[in-house]
């Protein structure tokens, strides 16, 4: 397959990059809808491109048909050399939403009644607000207005704080754009793609591991000691379920309504009351990209195994799922795989 990619790094503050990769033994993109992403290449040490790395300052650009497609700061530098004179450089980078994860809060912030966009675009301005702090990152949108209270503590982190309004039942779904715009939008607003996974038409393999330990059919959930008082939530038929009783626990130390702790028992055990049953596919490349480009995020048809085993219940001929992940690898010599991990949802 001919390459569709580009990769190119250069410093951050300049508006495109210095030197784009030519050689390179092979390069991995991987997209997340909750951790975000990652990229790793690697190329040799006397390469062009390889002369322009510092890391935790350098920016890698990914290109894809000539347009931006995403964005990343090389937060990792690994190199070997061999007895046989090889010299390998391998880099990691990170997306800017990742990057949050190196800043935390550092005076006390509370919210009241806050549409829950707004309190994800102050916690990154609260971020960038620090000295040496700011990424580049704009406000592309907000999102819909959904009000929410909060309190974080001094040290809170700020990627897992936007991380958490993720969690709950409505929530948010966020990402920072190749341009480093920020969107908020709720969970729902993913498109449904129309081609469906197929074992031997878009899918190449598939693989369907056990969720058992993601189940839960109760909730406990704590907040602030003084301010909350504990909340326990349990599905309607736990007392018939022959799966028995299994629970989940979550500390929120920051939260001081217990409607904050409603809504992440809710959202927890709507999360987590039916086994969530993972699918992990091997795509066709030439399908994927032309008629079956998932991104994660999106909605799709997958086409059930006759042979499927279910401990519970009759599996379907189809079920709707949503992509949680996706990984295109990429060689010197161009070949490309692609994968996608994908969950059982409710129909969009």
């Amino acid at each position: 397959m001919t390459a569709l990619y580009k990769i190119a790094v250069g410093d951050p503050t300049l508006s495109a990059p210095e030197q784009e990769i030519t050689i390179y033994e092979s390069w991995t993109l991987t997209n997340n809808l909750d951790e975000g992403c990652s990229f790793e290449i690697t190329l040799p040490g006397d390469s062009p491109a390889a002369l322009l790395i510092d890391e935790l300052v350098t920016d890698l650009w990914i290109y894809r048909g000539g347009t931006l497609f995403q964005r990343f700061r090389i937060v990792s530098v690994e190199q070997e050399w061999g007895p046989d004179g090889s010299d390998d450089v391998r880099l990691v980078g990170a997306c800017y939403r990742r990057l949050l994860k190196k800043s935390h809060v550092r005076n006390f912030l509370t919210y009241s009644a806050t549409s829950q966009g707004d309190i994800v675009w102050d916690l990154v301005q609260h971020a960038q607000a620090a000295d040496g702090g700011n990424l580049g990152i704009t406000l592309g949108s907000s999102g819909p207005s959904i009000s929410r209270d909060r309190e974080y503590q001094i040290g809170t982190n700020i990627f897992d704080a936007i991380s958490e309004l993720r969690t709950i039942q409505n929530g948010i779904s966020w990402d920072i754009d190749a341009n480093l715009a920020l969107y908020v939008s709720d969970q729902t607003s993913f498109p449904t793609q129309s081609t469906p996974i197929q074992l031997g038409a878009t899918a190449r393999r598939l693989l369907r591991p056990s969720s058992a330990d993601q189940f839960a059919n109760a909730a406990l959930i704590l907040g602030d000691s003084i301010a909350t008082t504990p909340v326990i939530a349990e599905t309607p038929g736990i007392l018939t379920d022959p799966r028995g009783r299994w629970e989940k626990f979550y500390s929120i130390p920051q939260a001081i309504e217990d409607t904050t702790l409603q809504e992440q028992a809710d959202g927890l055990i709507e999360a987590s009351i039916s086994p969530v049953s993972t699918w992990q596919v091997d795509m066709e490349p030439n399908r994927y990209f032309y008629d079956a480009e998932y991104e994660p995020g999106d909605f799709v048809t997958l086409v059930v195994p006759r042979s499927t085993v279910y401990s519970i219940g009759t599996p379907g001929d189809t079920v709707q799922v949503q992509v949680i992940s996706r990984q295109v690898t990429q060689t010197a010599n161009e070949e490309i795989t692609v994968q996608v991990a994908a969950i059982e949802v409710p129909s969009p």
